[in-house]
């Protein structure tokens, strides 16, 4: 699975792929580039895990 957001910070990033553990196995976040308002876009990867649907 490859989700692409937007967070108010760096943090905010950590903090959902954080909470996706529950959901996906190996997640890892990439493509974090800063905007000029402080918050950042980024690209989490990563796979379902089974029986998690």
């Amino acid at each position: 699975m490859r989700l692409k957001g937007d967070a108010k910070s760096f943090q905010a990033v950590n903090d959902f792929k954080t909470k996706s553990a529950s959901l996906l196995s190996g997640a890892e976040v990439s493509e974090t580039k800063s905007k000029p308002d402080g918050s950042v876009t980024f690209v989490l990867r990563g796979t379902l895990k089974e029986g998690t649907i």
